[in-house]
Formats: structure tokens, C-alpha cells, sequence
């Protein structure tokens, strides 16, 4: 059985979490006189930021507030995200900025307005949600500036934008412990000589950073890769023409991000004017040739949503702040189990309502009586997760449960009694006092169960219920009625998300029904998928890769009505996954389902499977509902599971189809170029290798012999 509430009791964990790591994705976007000139460019916005997944993005020419909550709610809110914040509008005297940031990792500490002969700048002060944070431990803060420089080519022009930015260095260099310092946005500068940019990177207490070429930037086909304007060469919805010509959008940051003094790192090479393939100087962004990575549903929401690109970067956000004890609710308990004894059936559980995880270790669990017990492991409760926490650990003794932690010397009255938290300093973090009847419910052989949400009073006999259901987390259909460790079927505690029951095979390693890797020594610890073509951000890792895994897998769903529709453009959620020697895709606890927090869809979605050597599939079929919030799909009972059927996927045995192995280069595409450009240059080499088709650890003869050449001529069949 596949345990759902998402409690861990790892050493592992524990070490992760005690130097907590985030990475962070940037967007600077120039977006045009959103929304007045030329409304309706939501849906184009929705696309890009669905893509690139910005959880700081800083905007230019937002005409108003109502264009600020349209982009809120209908272009980074969507496809089950939920958590982004808007700052609050500034109205100047021209164009204005705006910050949306992601709530669930980020928080706006204060605002600031520098005024300019031309337009404001911007100032926000941002903070990292780290786990230090509850016990009265620092966390990281960051300084973001967005302007909209002075445009134009004169003299008068330039000594414009150097007034514009003086005004900046003297606000930021002024600022007593100003760190973590970010300036950006539509500088329209034409080479790094100007006394505007010589202002911003030389001059000051606070120099920035540039991590792009410095030069003439303006029509030099030398820089025809960091170019953000103009996405067009021909005038429609206000803007400018001429084709990919200037670098006007920038990301620059202070000396302490450049080498991580204050836990915050720029990561190397992530700069990039998103969009541009360095083969458009002068010409439109849908001009060929087509962009080698990103989908043509991108590339025509970038040309219709502005006349510039958007910067983007990537930051690496560390801490070494304590694990917090953040308060806990009691949710449900079994004070009166039918199916077991009491000795061996009573439990109760815990849900966490914070943003942290909570380590259990050292909180008391009492009554106001005798009973008393502290807790002497971790027990690690995620954020909206769950603790199930049980008088015995044994599912064949305790009535089928998983237990997260096994107490002592405390025990449930059966009429009436109390549970009480106290958090290691002593404060009481929860407390329920059951009456054995006359207001709350007195149930036998099944739970009692609060009804009310995470931030109510649970101490109120009306928002409790007796268990109607025996739930999944049980073991077995017959037994005592309850939800322990899940957000249960009467409750309203946990986001509503989805379990996600695949399997599939990769032909490399398949022998004689299973998956026989190699490489359980050379698999990284976090997931491999940042670079082309996936450009996957997310954060997935483990402290050591658990027994049974084959590899990394990337996890793709696509919202559509069918499958003709199911190209690029329906993406609603990517996760990178482990794939086990049977062909599961589990968590990275290697035995759960992974889970997607807050998704819904439209429709029953679509599932791609990717691999970094393999070529990639898509379901032909929607993916079954399963019910209790799972669905499900077998890649490898046929080819008909497949869309492109025998062209998508490779014949194993009677019954067993899988991922075609050969792709070295991960273009989709198995040719000459994976076998003289991957396979042949890492030829009697060992390791994590993308030339080792069969991965086992050794890049030899087998790997082209047997793998790459009976594909040799196929591609993906995933609908673009």
C-alpha cells in the first residue's frame, strides 16, 4: 500500500532541513501597457510564466491595478497554483512597475517609491520563508529595484537615465545593511559606456553585477543572443519594430549575490533574454528558424505579449537556521477502536498548518492527569502534512494504520478525557477536551473527526463528527472507520491535490522482467532535468537515492480534451519522480505516489514520461480516475498505450513495451549525432553517462550495438 500523509521520520530529512536550500527563478518583463494597449494578452502571460515558473517577477508598463490583479488571477493563479501575491500599485506619472512573488517561499516585507523626473523605481523588500523563521531565527531578505529608463539616443537622452540612476545609488547606498541587491528592468541603454550603466556597476557603496557581455550592444550580431528588443518587424498593439536588435532588459546584482555573503548566490549561466536563440538579429521572433527548445506556442505568446523579452535568472537561497516547532492541530483521534483492543488501537493525529516543517522531537504529549510522554525522535511534519501518532507501531496488531510515532504512558478515556501539545520551550500548542458524549460524539469503532479548518477553534464539540468511511490509509476494507494521516473525506485541512499511480519501462536496463541498473552508485542526489531540452526548475533531491531506483524520470500532466489537443501550450504540472526496478514511479521516499498539492483540471490529463537518454512518451489515452484523488497509467502493457503506437515505443518481451533507449543528446530524436557526438566521445568511460544506453554504469560497444542501433531512425512521438 502507498502511504499518502506526508510525514517523515529520516535522518535524512532532518539533515536537509537543518541547512535549508531553496532555488528561486527571476523574471524582469517589460509587458507593453498591460492591459490598455492591446488587452487581452493574459492568455499569452499565462503561457510564458507557465513555462518559466517565475517565483520573483518584476513587470514594466502595467498601466493599473485591475491590469495587476487580471495578471494575478488569470495568468500566474492558474492550472492549480495558488499562492502568488501581488505589492501594492504605485501610481505615478507615467508607466508604472509591479512585483508579483510566490507567497508560499516569499513575503513582502516593505515597499518603496524613488521618484524620478520620468517614472518611479521601484523598491521592494523581499524575505525567504526559510525554516528559522518561527523560533526567532534571521532568514534572508532581498532588495528588488525594477525601473523604466529614459528612452532615446541623444545626449540629453543619456545624462537622463544617469539622473534616473543617481537617484537609485543614493537611496541604495544609504540604506543601513542593504543586501542582496537586484536592479532591473527596461534601462534602454546602447553600450555599456554609458555613464548610466558606468553609474550602476562602478560606482557606489553597492557596485552591481552584470553576468552578460559588456559592449556595444546595439546591432551587433556579437551579442545577437542577449538582445530583448524588439520581438517584431512590423508595428501592431503599440510597439516598437525593427526586429531583435537591442539589449535594453537587465538583471543586475550586487558583489554579495555574486559570491553568496548574505545566502542568497546568483547560479552561474542562468542569465538569459528568455526566447532568444541568437538567430533573429533583425528579424521577428516568429521568423525562422524555429527556436531549437522552446515549443512555438511559447514563442508566439512572447512575440503577441510585448515588443521585448523577458530576463530571467536563477538564485540559489540557503540557510542555516533551526528547524522550527511551529504550532500543531488535532484533527482526529481513536479513543474507542472496536476491531482491536484499545492497547493496541488508540491513536491520534496531528496536521501541520504552517509553511515549515515541525520536528515533534521534544514536545510533551499529556493529559491533566497522570499521563504524560515526550517525544524522543524526529518526527518530521511537512508543511499541510500530517503525524499519526499511536499507542503501538504494528499495523498487524494496531488495526491496519501506518503509526508515525509510537508513544508511552499515555492513554485515550474512552468518556472523557484530554490531549494536550506542548512545544519543547513549554507553551501549549493544542488542546481538545472530549466530553464521552454529551456534546462531542462518542463513537465506538470508528474516529472522531474535526470538521472545522486549520486556523478554527478545534476545541468546539460541534465542529467534530463520527468517521463515516474507512479510508486508504487503512490497510484493508473491513475494520474500524477513520482517515489517519490523510485529509479524510469529512474534513476541509489539507489542499486538494493529486496522486499520481504511473508505470513505465526503459528499455536500457530491461531484463527478463525487470529494470537492472547499474547505476544506483552514480545517480545524483537532486534531479538532472535543469538543462535543455526539459529546463525543469524544479528543486527535487535526496540525501542518499533509496534501494530499488533505476533513475530520475520527469513527470509531465496535460490538461486536454483529447489528444490532438494535448501538445505543449497544456501543461499544468511537471515533477521529477524516481522510477523503480518494477516500473513504479514513486516520491523520493521510493514508496509513495508522487503528489501534485493543488491541481485540478479540466479534464482527465494526459501523462508524458521523460528520460535523459530515452526517447520520451505520451499517453495515448487519458489517465483513469482511481478515485480518492488518484489516477492512473500503464505505459508498458502495449504499443497502443503510446501515442505514435510501434514509433513512440520499443518491444521487450510478450506483454512488456518500453521507452526506446538511444537518445544521447535528449533532441528526440536517435541519430548519427548520439552515436558520433555522445556515444563515441564517452566510449570506455564509466558513470552517470548519457552515451550509456543500457545503464550499467559503462559506456562499451553494447550500449551502440544493442540500443542505439535497432532505434536508430526513430523520434518522439509527443505531441509539440
Amino acid at each position: 500500500m502507498m502511504k499518502r500523509h506526508t510525514v517523515i521520520i529520516l535522518f535524512f530529512l532532518v539533515t536537509r532541513l537543518l541547512s535549508a536550500q531553496d532555488t528561486l527563478t527571476v523574471m524582469y518583463y517589460n509587458i507593453l501597457g498591460f492591459p490598455e494597449n492591446d488587452p487581452g494578452r493574459e492568455s499569452q502571460m499565462r503561457v510564458i510564466c507557465s513555462w518559466v515558473r517565475p517565483d520573483i517577477l518584476l513587470v514594466n508598463e502595467i498601466s493599473s491595478d485591475a491590469g495587476a490583479l487580471i495578471l494575478l488571477n488569470q495568468a500566474l493563479n492558474v492550472y492549480g497554483a495558488a499562492g502568488y501575491q501581488k505589492a501594492q500599485f504605485t501610481n505615478g506619472p507615467d508607466s508604472d512597475n509591479m512585483l508579483f512573488y510566490n507567497g508560499g517561499r516569499l513575503g513582502l516585507s516593505g515597499q518603496h517609491v524613488i521618484e524620478t523626473g520620468l517614472r518611479y523605481i521601484n523598491e521592494y523588500l523581499l524575505y525567504w520563508k526559510s525554516t528559522s523563521l518561527e523560533e526567532g531565527g534571521d532568514t534572508t531578505f532581498f532588495y528588488f529595484y525594477s525601473a523604466h529608463l529614459k528612452a532615446g539616443t541623444t545626449n540629453d537622452d543619456e545624462q537622463q537615465r544617469l539622473a534616473e540612476v543617481t537617484l537609485f545609488r543614493q537611496r541604495v547606498d544609504n540604506l543601513p545593511g542593504a543586501m542582496n541587491i537586484f536592479f532591473g528592468g527596461d534601462l534602454n541603454l546602447y553600450s555599456s559606456s554609458e555613464p548610466a550603466y558606468d553609474m550602476l556597476v562602478n560606482q557606489g557603496v553597492h557596485p552591481l553585477h552584470d553576468p552578460l557581455p559588456a559592449g556595444s550592444w546595439h546591432n551587433n550580431s556579437a551579442f545577437a543572443p542577449f538582445h530583448t528588443q524588439s520581438t517584431r518587424t512590423q508595428s501592431f498593439g503599440g510597439g516598437a519594430t525593427g526586429g531583435l536588435d537591442d539589449r535594453f532588459d537587465f538583471i543586475l546584482f550586487s558583489e554579495d549575490v555574486l559570491n553568496g555573503t548574505h545566502e542568497v548566490s546568483y547560479i552561474p549561466g542562468t542569465e538569459d533574454a528568455f526566447g532568444n536563440d541568437g538567430a533573429h538579429l533583425n528579424k521577428a521572433l516568429t521568423d525562422p528558424p524555429l527556436h531549437p527548445v522552446l515549443p512555438d506556442s511559447v514563442i508566439q505568446s512572447l512575440y503577441v505579449m510585448s515588443d521585448h523579452l523577458p530576463v530571467i535568472c536563477r538564485l540559489k537561497v540557503s540557510s542555516q537556521g533551526v528547524v522550527p516547532s511551529g504550532d500543531l492541530v488535532i484533527t482526529e483521534v481513536m479513543q474507542n477502536p472496536a476491531s482491536v483492543n484499545d492497547a493496541a488501537g488508540e491513536w491520534f493525529e496531528v496536521y501541520n498548518p504552517t509553511g515549515s516543517v515541525v520536528n515533534m522531537k521534544g514536545w510533551v504529549i499529556r493529559d491533566d492527569g497522570a499521563d504524560d510522554h515526550q517525544v524522543n525522535q524526529d518526527v518530521m511534519v511537512l508543511p499541510d502534512g500530517f503525524a499519526v501518532m499511536g499507542i503501538s507501531n504494528d499495523p498487524g496488531l494496531n488495526g491496519g494504520y501506518i503509526c508515525d510515532y509510537q508513544y508511552q504512558n499515555f492513554f485515550l478515556g474512552n468518556n472523557d478525557d484530554e490531549i494536550v501539545l506542548l512545544r519543547p520551550d513549554g507553551a501549549e500548542s493544542d488542546r481538545i477536551t472530549y466530553d464521552g458524549g454529551t456534546s462531542w460524539p462518542d463513537p465506538t469503532g470508528a474516529s472522531m473527526v474535526y470538521t472545522g479548518p486549520s486556523n478554527g477553534d478545534n476545541n468546539q464539540p460541534g465542529l467534530w463528527v463520527t468517521a463515516d468511511y474507512r479510508e486508504p490509509t487503512f490497510f484493508g476494507s473491513s475494520g474500524d472507520r477513520g482517515s489517519p494521516g490523510t485529509n479524510g473525506a469529512q474534513q476541509q485541512l489539507a489542499p486538494w491535490g493529486i496522486w499520481v499511480d504511473l508505470k513505465v519501462i526503459l528499455e536500457g536496463p530491461y531484463n527478463s522482467g525487470s529494470m537492472q541498473s547499474g547505476l544506483s552508485a552514480f545517480i545524483p542526489l537532486s534531479q538532472p532535468y535543469q538543462g535543455a531540452p526539459w529546463l525543469y526548475e524544479g528543486d527535487e533531491a535526496v540525501s542518499q537515492v533509496p534501494a530499488g531506483v533505476v533513475d530520475w524520470i520527469l513527470v509531465e500532466l496535460r490538461d486536454a480534451p483529447d489528444v490532438t489537443q494535448a501538445g505543449n501550450v497544456s501543461q499544468v504540472a511537471r515533477q521529477a519522480a524516481f522510477v523503480m526496478d518494477n516500473g513504479a514511479v514513486c516520491s523520493l521516499n521510493a514508496a509513495d505516489l508522487p503528489f501534485f498539492p493543488g491541481l485540478t483540471f479540466n479534464h482527465l490529463p494526459f501523462a508524458v514520461i521523460w528520460h535523459r537518454n530515452h526517447l520520451p512518451v505520451m499517453s495515448q489515452q487519458p489517465m483513469n480516475d482511481m478515485g480518492g484523488g488518484v489516477i492512473q497509467y500503464d505505459f508498458s502493457t502495449g504499443s497502443g498505450q503510446v501515442v505514435g503506437g510501434t514509433l513512440g515505443c520499443s518491444y521487450l518481451e510478450a506483454g512488456t513495451w518500453g521507452m526506446s533507449s538511444g537518445d544521447g543528446d535528449a533532441s528526440g530524436l536517435i541519430n548519427n549525432t548520439d552515436k558520433n557526438e555522445v556515444w563515441s566521445v564517452q566510449a570506455g568511460t564509466g558513470g552517470y553517462l548519457s552515451g550509456d544506453f543500457n545503464m550499467d554504469a559503462q559506456v562499451n560497444n553494447g550500449d551502440k550495438n544493442e540500443h542505439w542501433l535497432p532505434n536508430a531512425g526513430k523520434g518522439s512521438q509527443v505531441i509539440p
